[in-house]
């Protein structure tokens, strides 16, 4: 299933259009691609605060979401916890433990790494190449814009 698919559904359950059968071909199946995940993690917790499957009151939200899909996505994207951190600027898949160039993205996830490593924990970050998802370990931020991580 592809993001744009994904977007309709949110799009079309928005409008009360989307049939009920349609909420666990796409509400409740695990993505692989992570921003595909994450859109379906945030749907299905608005729709549990809402307390209810009706979109009544939640469109915007919702909209928001469906938007978020659609926006075009780096393939060096990289995430920390759910959200994405920066662009890798190394070539991918990673194979060795080294010190990696990237492009900070200004977001929470970001922030959050910098924090945990400065409080002593070695971020586990992820990210997706040929539809496969990686991960590596962030043990030190030696300068701006780079960071030592452990394959």
């Amino acid at each position: 299933m592809t993001r744009s698919e994904f977007a309709d559904f949110i799009r079309r359950f928005a409008s009360g259009a989307a049939e009920v059968c349609e909420w666990e071909k796409y509400a409740v199946q695990h993505y692989s691609d992570i921003e595909t995940e994450q859109a379906r993690s945030r749907l299905v917790r608005l729709v549990q605060r809402h307390g209810s499957q009706s979109p009544v009151g939640i469109e915007a939200e919702l909209e928001r979401i469906a938007s978020l899909l659609l926006i075009p996505v780096s393939p060096a994207s990289f995430y920390y916890r759910g959200g994405v951190a920066g662009i890798l600027q190394d070539t991918l898949p990673l194979i060795a433990d080294s010190v990696i160039a990237y492009e900070p993205y200004r977001s929470g996830s970001h922030l959050d790494l910098h924090e945990d490593l400065r409080s002593g924990i070695q971020p586990v970050c992820e990210y997706m190449h040929d539809e496969r998802r990686y991960s590596f370990t962030v043990i030190d931020a030696p300068e701006y814009g780079k960071l030592a991580v452990k394959i």
